[in-house]
């Protein structure tokens, strides 16, 4: 392998590609951050806003669109399958030329961005796609494991005896069985506590699960950094069904409905389920014991959550709230007022135009999915699908682009061989930069500076 030499890794960090990419990520991200400082050294950009140049009807219709060079992005996205590095900047550019589609024909205002966009829900035609997408994958993800899934129930009950297979596992399936159940009945009865009604309370956990499910087979099988979803169960649900006085979401309970979702459901750009398996698959491939690694996980969660608490309070009593980042101090308390006022004002949608846009999501994800199956030629990949409009997407579309371009190509002219031999060369380009974004937070930090942003955001 080019990355290995013996089994280890010594024999990456000796390929000068490695190096080659390494530097190219050091010398771009030490300008910008020099330059952040020293405004008089040039900076390297790595982003062109191009609305100026779309300004006209009907391309201002596509809103936001950004070409954004992510140097870990593209070289994270060259180790991809090219199925789904292709599907996740299609899809992105086909949901933008939806918007104008939908334009040129003259579809109604309620089917175009509402401008009044939050990060609750924004209503288009194209939301309702991504939502019955996930609840279509989730629930063909659910399916296709059912024979395991059925298995574990079985041993819940203890109607069959314990596989061999079991003994390795972090914690046996009866165990794990019984404590997702009663996780689950204690998240919903403290929602319902909280004041919403249990049927209520069981749907928003229940879309929780949805979203999760999907996003970590984003990551996973995708390859994702950091992802993100765009919508909350209450609003959605409000536009399909209704809301207001007397209506099954009622102003009584979207209050702490909305406190609850927009408090734990909402940017889940860094939940812990993606870590979980990506921390089991490289301890199997490691032959590295699951159940002290469990206790190891937990351990290490339980420092990290008090350790962000009492920092995070510490710092806002002691600098002041308001010199946070903008979203958490500002916007991001104010979402659920806004979809409580939203609801308590009595919905009133194009229900039925929301329900087919939602069906339509949802056969399009099945069709995807049958297709990807039944013909071995067929390119898209499902997950393009889901996350065809969530910010994320708008951030690193790009970037996947071009690790996806300098793939094809080389396999194109160069063939296997020579695709992994360049292989270390993007893997030093994703770890030149994340090394430098650590560096540059420990100058910030050193010197006390604030507002350098890093990431996407």
């Amino acid at each position: 392998s080019p990355l290995t030499k013996g089994g280890r890794g010594g024999g990456f960090f000796r390929n000068p590609l490695m190096w080659v990419g390494f530097g190219i990520a050091v010398w771009i991200q030490g300008l910008n951050g020099l330059n952040y400082y020293f405004p008089e050294v040039p900076p390297f950009p790595l982003s062109l806003n191009s609305n100026q140049y779309f300004s006209e009807p009907p391309w201002n219709q596509m809103g936001p669109f950004m070409f954004r060079i992510l140097p870990f992005a593209v070289g994270v996205s060259y180790l991809l399958s090219s199925e789904v590095a292709l599907s996740f900047w299609f899809f992105y550019l086909l949901h933008k030329f939806c918007y104008v589609a939908a334009y040129q024909i003259g579809l109604p205002p309620g089917a175009l961005p509402d401008p009044t966009w939050t990060r609750g829900f924004a209503k288009s035609f194209i939301s309702y796609q991504q939502i019955g997408a996930m609840w279509m994958y989730a629930a063909l993800v659910l399916w296709i494991g059912r024979v395991h899934l059925w298995h574990v129930v079985r041993r819940a009950f203890r109607r069959v005896p314990a596989h061999s297979d079991e003994n390795d596992e972090a914690i046996s399936y009866p165990l794990a069985f019984w404590g997702f159940v009663v996780s689950s009945l204690i998240l919903v009865g403290w929602t319902a506590m909280a004041g919403v009604r249990f049927d209520l309370a069981f749907y928003i956990w229940l879309t929780y699960f949805v979203i999760a499910l999907c996003l970590t087979r984003v990551v996973v099988e995708g390859g994702m950094l950091y992802v993100n979803h765009g919508w909350s169960p209450l609003l959605p649900l409000a536009h399909l069904v209704g809301a207001g006085p007397g209506k099954w979401i009622s102003p009584e309970g979207a209050v702490p409905g909305a406190i609850v979702q927009n408090s734990l459901m909402i940017d889940l750009k860094a939940f812990l389920l993606p870590s979980f398996l990506h921390s089991f698959k490289l301890a199997r491939d490691r032959e590295i014991p699951l159940r002290p690694l469990f206790f190891l996980i937990f351990a290490c969660i339980a420092v990290a959550f008090i350790t962000g608490v009492h920092t995070i309070l510490n710092i806002a009593y002691s600098e002041g709230g308001l010199k946070m980042n903008s979203f958490w101090a500002n916007s991001g308390p104010q979402e659920p007022a806004r979809s409580v006022k939203e609801i308590a004002g009595g919905v009133q949608d194009s229900f039925l135009t929301n329900w087919l846009w939602t069906f339509f999501g949802a056969g399009t994800t099945w069709g995807l999915v049958t297709a990807r199956m039944r013909f071995a030629w067929f390119p898209l990949h499902p997950l393009g699908y889901i996350m065809w409009s969530p910010f994320v997407m708008y951030a690193m579309w790009f970037s996947i682009f071009l690790g996806w371009l300098c793939k094809v190509l080389i396999m194109r002219f160069g063939g296997p061989a020579i695709y992994r031999k360049i292989m270390p060369a993007f893997l030093g380009l994703a770890l030149g930069d994340a090394t430098m974004i650590l560096v540059i937070n420990a100058v910030d930090l050193w010197q006390g500076r604030t507002g350098h942003q890093l990431m996407p955001g």
